[in-house]
């Protein structure tokens, strides 16, 4: 359980069957103090969560978890499900109705013991009016750097996926697998050009130069990227450089022309068609939303 308290998460983890609390403590953002206690002691009594995360099954799948469930969703928390927890949202009826994911392996078994939930197990992760569920482990840090990119913006999440080494953003609608796996030689390369281009977003970067810088053909270097981030390189660089201009208006006092200029958009205009069509606002009222958000 978690929940968002000022510029930290107020953090708690409960074991199952007795609901006993077994570790609770503040969680900053990178570069703030982060501070775990195993209890006892104990600590100040803290207000009732915002945000509930429920890992698969168990004995949350009792009475008392499902009411806990049902008790946290009515007065307004913000519910999520790792991997198999979907089962638990399903039986407390919160799913009915409802897009939902979970591991592709349990997939069918949700779909056939919920008819009521449109199961979609070809993606990441996925929200229905304030109920979210993910795949497995990967797919549940990318959800939860969602939540964390939702509510402190993309620089802060960003700062957090470089802490625990993780992609900086998989977007929910990713697929959860792919046929084609990259090998380890080749898999180090395309760290390597998705690193130098990343450096380089503000310059024109075709497919043909990443190729080129591979040493592979194009139809190759496609392979690559949509085996291991599941877009072509030119979906990837456009999410790359969103991504940028995301962190900048948050961050930084650069104007509108500017960001658009250093990310490589091109034209304002296109950094704005960029952000109506992923983000659904402006450049202007993102920053005006983000901005000192994280101060």
């Amino acid at each position: 359980m978690f929940e968002h308290v000022g510029t930290y998460y107020w953090i708690e983890t409960v074991r199952d069957a007795e609901g006993e609390i077994l570790s609770r403590g503040l969680c900053g953002a990178p570069g703030e103090t982060t501070t775990v206690t195993e209890v006892p002691p104990p600590l100040p009594p803290q207000p009732p969560t915002d945000k509930l995360a429920f890992t698969g099954g168990g004995d949350w799948m009792l009475p008392f978890g499902i009411a806990a469930v049902r008790e946290a969703y009515e007065r307004g928390a913000r519910i999520a499900a790792i991997c198999s927890g979907a089962f638990v949202l399903a039986e407390a009826g919160l799913l009915d109705g409802r897009r939902a994911t979970t591991h592709w392996m349990h997939a069918n078994e949700l779909a056939q013991k919920y008819p009521a939930v449109q199961v979609d197990a070809s993606v990441l992760y996925l929200e229905d009016r304030g109920v979210h569920t993910s795949a497995g482990t990967s797919a549940a840090i990318d959800l939860c750097l969602d939540l964390v990119r939702r509510d402190r913006g993309a620089a802060v999440a960003n700062a957090l996926a470089r802490r625990i080494v993780a992609p900086p953003h998989r977007a929910g609608g990713q697929a959860q697998y792919v046929t084609a796996l990259v090998a380890d030689d080749e898999g180090s390369r395309l760290s390597e050009i998705a690193g130098w281009a990343r450096e380089r977003l503000a310059t024109r970067i075709r497919v043909r130069d990443l190729a080129r810088r591979a040493h592979v053909s194009e139809r190759t270097l496609i392979r690559w990227f949509e085996a291991s981030f599941g877009y072509t390189p030119g979906a990837w660089l456009a999410r790359e450089r969103l991504r940028l201009a995301q962190e900048l208006l948050e961050t930084t006092e650069l104007s509108i022309d500017r960001i658009a200029a250093d990310c490589g958009f091109g034209s304002t205009a296109g950094l704005r068609a960029a952000f109506t069509r992923h983000v659904h606002t402006s450049p202007t009222e993102y920053r005006k939303a983000w901005a000192g958000a994280n101060t």
